[in-house]
């Protein structure tokens, strides 16, 4: 029998590998981090945010909505990832894939 089972990422070692990040890059538990946002940044956030009218946001909703259906690839997937969130990646488990994934299990 065939399951479909949504991939899931690796498991994180948590773990300083000399640079206090893990293998992913994050800081790892403990470390102190980076120096976090400039300061100032939050005001600019908010002033460039503020910039935009209801129409300006309007006009760019339709000229996405027009690219989308003209085809553009990059329009519809930014169209379809707001509407209904980000596709989530199957794949295929077979007995084969469960050996590998677990070696140390056994299917006697």
């Amino acid at each position: 029998m065939r399951r479909v089972i949504p991939i899931e990422p690796a498991p994180i070692q948590r773990g300083d590998n000399g640079n206090g990040r893990d293998r992913l890059g994050r800081y790892v538990t403990g470390h102190p981090g980076g120096p976090g946002r400039p300061r100032g940044s939050e005001e600019l956030r908010l002033a460039f945010v503020e910039s935009f009218t209801v129409q300006d946001i309007q006009r760019i909703a339709r000229r996405l909505k027009g690219m989308a259906l003209t085809g553009d690839i990059k329009a519809i997937q930014t169209i379809l990832d707001r509407l209904i969130g980000p596709a989530v990646r199957l794949f295929e488990l077979s007995l084969l894939d469960r050996e590998v994934l677990n070696p140390d299990e056994r299917y006697d």
